[in-house]
């Protein structure tokens, strides 16, 4: 070896650094196997110069050896570690690194299978990784299911499977021999049976006794398809069910996905996405992404005309949103993942571009929530707010500069997420307020915006308040709104303003006194309410009913109004088609 390295061109011409550590990594490399130092001399690759790149795929060839020469060897037979080293071959060879310190068993499965060796592809890069998470937390299922089935082949669907499997062997071990043990793998986990197998960490940390349904072949229920995006290629989807649900779910979930990349123009960072119905989501939300899947509330999964019907859809286009929003600042995943759900809904169904969450009662600027949060991991009581107030400027922004201008600077946004931070170990960057001002600094007015809603130092935009006088007649049934108030309780007395305590104590409730004098058939007359809060933003929308009799007659209609009751003043403001009848304002005291 010490012949045939010093007789090379480049270590005649003239010893470089890289040089100095290519015969560092093979002597390396001889301490553990002196075959496979040999092998790795007569490697075209190592003769003719060595790259950065092949010097670190040899460094990591010195680990594997260190650990099993055997499967050293195999490595070192395989077509593409011959023919020169990629970057995503070397980040290969640091996974087997890995798996082979924890098991040469499982290391030397893996180099043999048919996979790993004609060449290695993004989703089979992923697979290694995860297989070696597996073996450092529990050897011993490591060595089971890597004689599985469904890792014969890798595909998108045995990555996410494997990343569940990762998770509970680093976080529920006591759950992932409970699994292992399930008779319906028996036989391993197959191909089949990965959709289900990605759903387990979530379920086992937010409804564990789920799982055996998911397991039951005669419970669950699999819908699959295949699409191809313009920029992401190919990508899996698939729905689980454990109870029947909406024949529409599937083409929801592909309308999400092809929504968001083109809006992000940008690759979906996945290849799978799985989409779980049930009663296995974080605390206090409607859908939550575990990476591995989405899961959203069964009671979504309807197609009745109800509003669970219509959330259902935004619910699934916030949690595939987060694919591409996670890892920052919370406010900004979830502010960001609702703009976007709003935009996408605004495309499908003409619903204007709107907010729907309540005012944030904890909070006003959400600098102030970040106070309440300081390590970015919200409790029950400012969960909320990060909606609430993270989806606002974003809006905000969206309004006053439009579109083309919006997009770009999320789309700059995005990029940044994805440089890699040499200030921590974490995969790229982790978002802040900081790189929010740097896409826009160039637009005087977003980073206005921004401040208005960051720091709480600009006045609110109250332009979307509805300043036209009210016109009480409902000429269709030949009537008018006589008094628009709010009560607490239903029998209580007109108030302009109450206190959060008051409004916990009893429900406050908006009043419509109305009169008409119609004759003919019973029609019915539907108004519209709409209710604004003083940072300017409509937060919900209800109707109000009133048949008509064939006689004259006085009514009341009474209209629950519920919201987190954050201090400040509100608006009601009551339509009849585009005409204001009636307004009402009141405002809560802390």
């Amino acid at each position: 070896m010490a012949e045939l390295t010093v007789g090379m061109s480049w270590f005649v011409d003239g010893i470089t650094e890289s040089e100095v550590k290519a015969i560092d990594n093979l002597a390396y490399i001889a301490q553990s196997s002196e075959a496979v130092a040999e092998l790795t001399v007569g490697m075209s690759w190592f003769a003719d110069g060595i790259t950065e790149t092949e010097l670190e795929g040899a460094r990591y060839l010195g680990d594997i050896a260190h650990y099993s020469d055997s499967t050293a060897g195999k490595l070192g037979a395989t077509g593409w570690f011959t023919d020169g080293i990629t970057d995503m071959e070397v980040k290969a060879i640091d996974n087997l690194a890995y798996v082979a310190q924890g098991s040469e068993a499982v290391a030397e499965l893996t180099v043999e299978m048919s996979w790993f060796a004609d060449g290695i592809t993004e989703t089979e890069l992923g697979g290694g990784k995860y297989l070696g998470y597996i073996v450092h937390d529990n050897t011993a299922a490591a060595e089971r299911i890597v004689e599985m089935p469904f890792l014969a082949a890798i595909e998108p669907a045995d990555v996410a499977a494997l990343d569940a499997l990762s998770s509970l062997a680093g976080h529920t071990d006591e759950a992932l021999l409970q699994i292992l043990a399930h008779p319906s793998l028996a036989r391993g986990i197959t191909d089949e049976l990965t959709p289900i197998v990605a759903t387990l960490y979530g379920v086992a940390k937010t409804n564990p006794s789920l799982t055996d349904s998911l397991l039951d072949p005669e419970v669950v229920n699999l819908e699959r398809r295949s699409i191809t995006l313009p920029l992401t290629g190919d990508v899996d989807l698939v729905i689980v069910r454990t109870t029947p649900g909406a024949a529409r779910g599937m083409d929801l979930l592909e309308y999400s996905v092809r929504a968001l990349e083109e809006i992000m123009d940008r690759p979906l960072p996945t290849h799978y996405v799985g989409l779980l119905y049930g009663e296995a989501v974080n605390d206090g939300s409607a859908g939550t992404n575990f990476g591995t899947h989405i899961a959203i509330l069964a009671e979504y999964d309807v197609d009745d005309g109800s509003h669970d019907a219509e959330e259902g859809q935004r619910t699934i286009t916030h949690e595939v949103a987060h694919y591409y929003w996670s890892g920052n600042a919370t406010w900004i995943n979830e502010g960001v993942a609702e703009f976007m759900a709003s935009v996408v809904e605004n495309r499908r169904t003409g619903e204007p571009l709107r907010v729907v969450f309540d005012p944030c009662a904890d909070a006003r600027p959400i600098i102030e929530l970040e106070a309440l949060a300081p390590d970015n991991d919200a409790d029950d009581g400012v969960h909320g707010c990060n909606y609430s107030l993270g989806v606002r400027p974003f809006v905000d922004i969206y309004r006053t500069l439009g579109p083309d201008a919006m997009w770009q600077g999320l789309h700059d946004l995005y990029d940044k997420s994805l440089m890699e931070d040499s200030a921590d170990d974490m995969k790229g960057t982790a978002l802040d307020i900081r790189h929010v001002r740097e896409v826009f600094q160039s637009e005087p007015s977003a980073l206005v915006t921004i401040e208005r809603w960051y720091g709480g130092t600009e006045d609110y935009d109250l332009s979307q308040l509805d300043m036209h006088p009210t016109d009480p007649t409902l000429p269709s049934i030949n009537g008018h709104i006589e008094e628009a108030y709010v009560t607490i309780g239903e029998d209580g007395p007109k108030v302009s303003s109450f206190s959060v305590g008051d409004a916990a104590a009893q429900a406050v409730w908006l009043n419509l006194d109305y009169s008409y004098n119609f004759t003919g058939g019973p029609p019915k007359l539907v108004l519209d309410l709409v209710e604004f809060y003083e940072d300017g933003f409509e937060f919900r929308r209800d109707t109000a009913e009133i048949a008509a009799e064939s006689q004259y007659i006085g009514g009341g209609y009474l209209v629950a109004l519920d919201s987190q009751w954050a201090p400040g003043r509100y608006w009601v403001y009551i339509y009849d088609g585009d005409r204001k009848v009636a307004e009402v304002q009141y405002k809560v005291t802390p």
